[in-house]
């Protein structure tokens, strides 16, 4: 009984090949199973033609599909759309996926989707990570990906509120360090720890190195500078209501309000007090 096929599709500009089986009738106009190919069919039928290789039983029929597939090693063969040898065992090489795919993969993994969402990590395990990940150099291309994707990030109103709970616990943190005096011996530690090779400018070189700069280029830069202080100090003026409510009511230490707006805590302290005004 001729109950299912086993068809191969040629792509007749790429040369590529499709293997698969079907139960059903060839005129029953079923493509196939692979959304891949299917992408390619859809955009240019045109340019496929399909064989009808054999047919019979529908288990025999999957039998020497996978019989093919396998002598052939389609699944790592670059000139077959075929992703895996008919057991199931799937491959992507050669393969591009679309961004709308990555997308719906991406969105299948996230949050309470991903198979490790909730799991703790052992302290081996978190080991192993840091040790592959260490000495590892991202690309320049991966780089400017990772910095597209931190500044287009959206976030929700909740992450929104999580993130000004920890600025507002961190800044309590720096508050109590406030006024107070670390011990010769914990400054040493912190010496140690960024001493030679674990300083983060180890090995870099400045590119004003040996560079004499002239007396005109010190004025710009002079001037560039004052210019830049002002608009500063204009800036946090205008915030100084602002300022003070973070810093009275919301426990802000001078130190976070500096680094917020990129001013000394002892400047932040003089408008607080009304130095400026």
């Amino acid at each position: 009984m001729q109950e299912a096929f086993v068809y191969c599709w040629t792509d007749h500009i790429t040369n590529k090949l499709y293997v698969g089986s079907h139960k059903g009738s060839p005129d029953d106009g079923y493509i196939c199973s692979s959304k891949y190919f299917n992408e390619e069919y859809n955009k240019r039928p045109q340019d496929f033609t399909r064989q009808i290789v054999a047919s019979g039983e529908a288990k025999l029929m999957r039998s020497f599909e996978a019989t093919l597939l396998k002598a052939v090693n389609a699944r790592d063969d670059l000139g077959f759309y075929n992703l895996h040898n008919g057991d199931g065992e799937f491959t992507t090489a050669g393969t591009h996926l679309t961004d709308a795919h990555k997308k719906k993969i991406s969105a299948r993994v996230k949050g309470e989707n991903h198979p490790l969402f909730g799991v703790p990590m052992s302290e081996e395990t978190k080991q192993k990570i840091s040790k592959a990940n260490t000495g590892r150099k991202a690309s320049p291309d991966t780089k400017k990906k990772l910095s597209l994707a931190v500044k287009n990030r959206v976030y929700t109103e909740e992450q929104k509120k999580k993130r000004s709970e920890i600025s507002r616990l961190n800044a309590l943190g720096n508050q109590n360090m406030l006024g107070k005096k670390q011990s010769q011996a914990c400054k040493d530690k912190l010496s140690e720890l960024r001493k030679g090779k674990n300083n983060p400018m180890y090995g870099t070189i400045s590119p004003n190195r040996g560079v004499l700069m002239s007396d005109e280029a010190k004025q710009k830069l002079s001037k560039t500078r004052k210019d830049k202080f002002a608009k500063t100090i204009a800036h946090v003026l205008a915030d100084k209501d602002k300022l003070k409510h973070k810093h009275e009511k919301r426990g802000f230490s001078l130190s976070a309000l500096g680094r917020e707006y990129g001013i000394s805590y002892q400047i932040i302290q003089n408008i607080i007090n009304g130095y400026y005004d």
